[in-house]
């Protein structure tokens, strides 16, 4: 189906962390960091709320595809960290933007967000009444970061992206994959609070006992299972998709795969035999951010030239719950 993107839009916080002041804060050095994360900097909100990042990567993106807020039909946020319970950040953007005519819906599979909203808007466009979707992802990691754990503090950072989508032009999706693995829920957590109505029993915790028992509402990961689920997957599905249209690794022109691991990406490659000249990688600079890194990796791709009409291009994320999604794309 016609599926082209319109306009693209990112916002990084100002402040730049750097490897040399994390060294700061926990037992970590420059190299360390380096050699098994790939990441330099990355980017923190200094008071920066998550709808306000994002507002400000929708301006840049509507300018972008030169379209009023008006135009737009829908708008669909990935976040894993969002601001409030209630409102939805999405419902805080059409306020905003004065998008009076979209409604709005959030959703959250951390870092596999962006391709499930993406692949959410291509649903969505083949109604007749829905032509212009906004698709948003953002996420301030920071404020679940878990300063005290090396393994971890070290690799997230705050980013905002959005995306127009529309039906006109001569882009199309031509095939996508949406996934899940809750019995890998463990792997990644962040809990939220607990319950503290007036009615609570006595004996509650021990007749519902929690599913991540000893976890709090700071990030944990298991860094070596996560590894090892997303090098599987991302090189399955690109694998996967390609086969289904009938075509072959080297007819794609470039791949955008989710941002958390440099070593992720180069493992990911081999086993594709994909060059990673030709892989978008953007972790050096801004470290993990979720859901969002796929967005600010289309925005830059596109504003740089790397990506025009006409190429075919992977994308690829996977994250906590488990989640994984994938897409194959034409610009």
């Amino acid at each position: 189906m016609n599926y082209t993107i319109l306009g693209t839009g990112s916002y990084l916080p100002e402040r730049v962390v750097t490897n040399a002041d994390m060294e700061k804060l926990v037992d970590t050095s420059d190299e360390w960091i380096r050699t098994r994360t790939g990441i330099k900097t990355r980017h923190y909100s200094t008071g920066e709320t998550g709808w306000y990042m994002a507002l400000q990567a929708c301006q840049r993106a509507l300018e972008a595809a030169q379209m009023s807020p008006k135009d737009i039909d829908a708008i669909f946020v990935s976040s894993a960290t969002p601001d409030y319970m209630v409102p939805s950040t999405s419902c805080i953007l059409q306020g905003e933007l004065g998008a009076e005519n979209a409604f709005a819906i959030d959703i959250n599979v951390a870092c596999a967000g962006y391709i499930y909203v993406m692949d959410m808007a291509a649903r969505y466009l083949a109604s007749p009444n829905i032509n212009h979707v906004l698709v948003v992802s953002t996420e301030q990691l920071t404020a679940r970061t878990n300063f005290n754990d090396r393994n971890t503090c070290v690799l997230f950072g705050d980013a905002a992206s959005a995306t127009v989508v529309g039906k006109e032009g001569s882009g199309e999706i031509l095939t996508s994959i949406l996934g899940a693995d809750g019995t890998g829920g463990h792997l990644l957590v962040s809990k939220n609070f607990d319950p503290e109505n007036p009615f609570l029993e006595a004996d509650w915790q021990e007749r519902w006992p929690d599913r991540f028992e000893g976890h709090i509402q700071k990030l944990y990961m298991n860094g070596a299972e996560v590894y090892r689920f997303a090098v599987r997957k991302m090189s399955g599905m690109i694998k996967d998709m390609v086969a289904e249209v009938g075509l072959t690794i080297e007819d794609i022109d470039y791949m955008i795969p989710h941002q958390a691991n440099t070593r992720i990406l180069e493992a990911a490659a081999k086993r594709l035999k994909f060059p990673m000249e030709k892989m978008y990688t953007g972790i050096e600079k801004m470290g993990n951010t979720s859901s969002a890194g796929l967005g600010v990796g289309i925005d830059e791709c596109v504003r740089t030239g790397t990506i025009k009409s006409g190429d075919l291009v992977a994308m690829s994320g996977f994250g906590g719950g488990l989640t994984y999604g994938a897409l194959l794309l034409r610009i």
